[in-house]
């Protein structure tokens, strides 16, 4: 949120967002029973589970994206949002899947998908498994590029 008296920059979290940008009503959650899992049995100074259990409790999200569909100001739209509260909103297998299958709903419908990023990149825990959503992500994309109307890396 912005102070209008010294105009300063709050941070908001994705629900916050999507909660400002999408119309009240017709709006639902996608893929939200896409839960982490420690493939790796990562631990640095922290085991990568209790790292994520941690993250889902401040946070009150199962990962850093959020996706949705709804309306807004009455047309259909999908919409992701990055949690940076969320382990500096990393992405991971599970924010991989999520932005997937919402861009993929959004091609299937022909309906705009927003994406507002708050990302800090790969999530190192994941080690490759991460990496490997950067390629996932883009498939969706190249297969229907000549589809899309308009994109925007700004």
């Amino acid at each position: 949120m912005v102070c209008p008296k010294c105009t300063h920059h709050e941070r908001i979290n994705a629900r916050q967002r999507l909660g400002h940008f999408l119309d009240e009503e017709n709006r639902y959650e996608l893929a939200d029973k896409v839960m982490p899992v420690d493939t790796l049995r990562f631990k640095d100074s922290k085991r990568y589970k209790d790292r994520i259990a941690q993250a889902q409790k401040s946070t009150g999200e199962n990962d850093a994206l959020l996706a949705m569909q709804g309306t807004l100001k009455g047309l259909p739209v999908v919409v992701v949002a990055f949690d940076f509260s969320f382990m500096g909103g990393s992405m991971g297998s599970v924010v991989g899947e999520k932005f997937v299958r919402a861009a993929k709903m959004a091609l299937t419908k022909k309906i705009p998908l927003v994406c507002f990023s708050a990302s800090g990149g790969a999530r190192m825990q994941e080690g490759l498994f991460s990496l490997m959503q950067i390629g996932k992500n883009k498939v969706p994309f190249w297969r229907n590029w000549q589809k899309l109307k308009f994109h925007s890396s700004r």
